[in-house]
């Protein structure tokens, strides 16, 4: 996602084309957001375009949810058939909102779905991680694309799934 916003692109090895994975419709959606997908021989390379909103049907992807919401601050989006998320680490619907409202964004809950109204970007503030690490590298991504700083409560709560994400070298190019 964090390629969606970058002109030089981010390029992601390491994929799996045949994985049963439904994860894997992130390039899908990323390119119906606008975003420019190219194959490479390291990978594939994802890079800003213009990006705009659309509708993601969250049924089979709960877990990609809170860093396309991200992407989605740039338009209109709507996502359906994410009841799902109201029973993970935290209510993914609430929280995946509060992020997105915290920094300046407009998103709105429905009870299976969340709408969120894009403002053209984000600004900067305070994020509850609300202990689930998807929210705090969620709000991590979203710093890439503020105009002020973002601080993260709780963003220790990542070591759950990826215990070294903090010393990616994207974070060391991007302070």
């Amino acid at each position: 996602c964090m390629g969606a916003f970058s002109e030089k692109g981010i390029t992601v090895s390491g994929l799996n084309p045949s994985s049963n994975q439904g994860d894997k419709q992130i390039l899908k959606l990323l390119s119906q957001f606008g975003a420019n997908i190219t194959p490479c021989e390291r990978g594939i390379t994802v890079s800003k375009g213009s990006l705009t909103g659309i509708t993601i049907d969250a049924s089979q992807i709960p877990d990609i949810i809170p860093p396309l919401c991200v992407v989605a601050a740039q338009g209109e989006t709507n996502i359906i058939n994410a009841g799902r998320l109201r029973i993970k680490e935290s209510d993914r619907i609430a929280t995946t909102c509060a992020l997105i409202n915290s920094l300046g964004g407009d998103a709105r809950e429905l009870p299976e779905g969340i709408v969120i109204h894009g403002t053209g970007g984000l600004k900067g503030g305070k994020v509850d991680s609300c202990n689930d690490h998807r929210i705090a590298m969620s709000a991590a991504l979203a710093a890439s694309i503020c105009t002020e700083d973002v601080v993260i409560d709780g963003a220790e709560c990542v070591a759950k799934s990826y215990p070294r994400f903090w010393d990616e070298d994207i974070f060391k190019d991007n302070n």
